[in-house]
């Protein structure tokens, strides 16, 4: 699955979202490991084992940036540090919306999350696994006590039930079989 099949999904979400009365729509994209960055592109250092590691944000569509078009000229770079994408959304959306008594984080993913690094003692460190899934874990209960909820929705089947229920709870992810077929539900 490319970036590029996972983009339709993201486009009609932002699009039937934006029609809702009431509702604010933030969209965001993350990279991972990613050296040269371009405009509107912030970088968040992760923290932990992976410290060495940059995760590159862009921010398509948030309070700061009213580029409902942005999207569509989003790029796959790298390495799918999802918690810490997680981390920084969930921040964000602390900050940008304090006024909404509902917020909601969609976290849309073609696989598990995945990348490479370096300890602090320069030693390999892979995120993945239990360790990545936890740190996952760890975020989808810090939103829930700050008042967001946090649901996954899995491209092209992109992971089992038990990583779901593992990771997002049971009843708080969909994993959808192919790009194509699931637009439907947006209609």
């Amino acid at each position: 699955l490319s970036l590029h099949d996972a983009l339709p999904i993201c486009i009609a979400m932002a699009e039937a979202m934006s029609r809702i009365r009431g509702v604010a729509v933030m969209v965001i994209g993350h990279q991972g490991d990613e050296k040269l960055y371009g405009d509107g592109v912030r970088q968040f250092k992760n923290t932990g084992r992976h410290h060495d590691h940059q995760l590159g944000i862009e921010e398509f569509y948030t309070k700061q940036h009213k580029n409902p078009w942005a999207i569509a000229e989003a790029t796959a770079r790298g390495y799918t540090y999802d918690s810490f994408a997680m981390e920084y959304a969930l921040q964000k959306m602390l900050v940008d919306y304090p006024e909404y008594e509902r917020r909601v984080l969609f976290l849309i993913s073609d696989g598990t999350p995945m990348g490479d690094g370096l300890t602090e003692a320069g030693e390999h460190a892979s995120y993945s696994g239990e360790p990545a899934q936890k740190h996952m874990r760890q975020m989808c209960e810090y939103g829930r006590r700050h008042k967001i909820n946090v649901y996954g929705i899995g491209i092209c089947n992109a992971y089992d039930s038990t990583f779901g229920d593992s990771t997002y709870g049971h009843g708080n992810y969909v994993v959808l079989n192919d790009v194509t077929s699931s637009l439907t539900i947006f209609r």
